[in-house]
């Protein structure tokens, strides 16, 4: 991958983490991230997840422990508690980092990392996200009482797109269980520093949206 494209991924990692405080003022959140993040850079420089035949694929630890993490936090008070007094602004802005992962899986596709539908060339419109995310937050910043109800189709309709990529990206995986794109498998997200897109940025920006539609559905402050 050329520089510039690393550079604007690492951009992106930064981006979704600092958001996640801003979002949430916990330095326990943002140190639980940062931990998990290293962990996986770890794994992945020792070579952890270059075996893609074994059953279940390895690859699936890229995004499990951040998903029972949120889970975790999903399923206790002080869990629901923290997700509904983060700021709404900053878990509109986490989302822009979309737009850089966006380019870098342009670029991968280029480079014969990942398969053509995991980009917006295919089927991923997730960088549509990243863009409107900053038109949402100007909505934020100059309507006194935004409207709930847009916030709400908003966030679904982006929670939709980011399922859309995640599914071809898990299902495009080299391995015993790949069942998408066999002609240009799902490689980049095997490598370090990528390892952190499934890892943070991915789950980062699912908890945004969760926080959110658990924000505006206990009518927590928008």
């Amino acid at each position: 991958m050329p520089a510039t494209h690393l550079y604007l991924f690492l951009f992106a990692v930064v981006w979704a983490l600092a958001l996640l405080f801003f979002a949430t003022r916990s330095f326990k959140a943002l140190g639980v991230a940062v931990a998990l993040a290293v962990a996986q850079l770890l794994l992945a420089n020792t070579g952890f997840y270059d075996d893609t035949s074994t059953a279940p694929p390895r690859a699936l630890l890229l995004l499990a422990p951040a998903l029972l993490l949120i889970v975790a936090v999903w399923a206790t008070k002080d869990g629901r508690h923290l997700m509904r007094a983060a700021s709404m602004p900053a878990l509109v802005l986490v989302h822009v980092c979309r737009i850089p992962v966006e380019l870098v899986l342009h670029e991968a596709w280029l480079q014969d990392l990942v398969p053509e539908a995991m980009t917006y060339s295919g089927s991923n419109l997730d960088i549509v996200s990243g863009l409107s995310a900053i038109l949402v937050w100007l909505y934020l910043r100059n309507v006194a009482h935004p409207s709930k109800a847009v916030l709400v189709i908003w966030n679904l309709l982006c929670l939709g797109l980011l399922f859309n990529i995640v599914i071809t990206a898990v299902l495009s995986l080299p391995g015993p269980m790949q069942v998408l794109n066999h002609d240009l498998p799902n490689r980049l997200v095997l490598t370090s520093p990528y390892v952190l897109l499934p890892a943070v940025v991915v789950p980062i920006v699912l908890f945004a949206h969760l926080c959110a539609l658990l924000k505006l559905r206990g009518g927590g402050r928008t």
